[in-house]
């Protein structure tokens, strides 16, 4: 290959990727106060509608935002929620760190509460993976199980 050809790809190369770096774009960026202060928010999910649920790790709650109207409720739920998963307009499972569970929050009233195994697992992310009708498969991490 000769050189004038050589320069030829390496400014072309150059060119695209600037090119594509260095498209305008523009954000819009909304943010909300949560009603407890020092909360540390951890785990997120949006409702089909587009509610967002949100773990708020140091003081033990679930929120849950509508953005259409500004308001944010929260519930009390077991010790150090982290990872979400949501299942509906008002329902979430969660991770439970310091109780070391998944836990199914019902916002407007119920849920359940299933324990790991191994003690002191600290589990923290939740993930769903396709499961049949009537059922609902999670897939989730112990970070200090002994």
């Amino acid at each position: 290959m000769s050189k004038q050809w050589w320069v030829f790809l390496v400014l072309a190369v150059v060119i695209g990727l600037t090119g594509l770096v260095a498209v305008p774009q523009r954000a819009e960026v909304t943010s909300w106060t949560v009603p407890t202060a020092d909360c540390l928010p951890a785990g997120i999910g949006i409702t089909p509608s587009g509610k967002v649920f949100f773990a708020e790790f140091a003081t033990d709650k679930i929120g849950l935002l509508d953005p259409t109207t500004n308001e944010i409720r929260e519930r009390d739920v077991g010790d150090g929620p982290s990872g979400l998963v949501v299942t509906g307009e008002d329902s979430v499972y969660f991770t439970a760190r310091l109780d070391n569970a998944v836990e199914l929050l019902v916002f407007i009233g119920g849920g359940n509460h299933w324990l790991f195994p191994t003690s002191g697992g600290s589990p923290r992310a939740l993930v769903s993976a396709s499961s049949g009708p009537g059922s609902v498969n999670l897939w989730s991490n112990e970070r200090s199980a002994s």
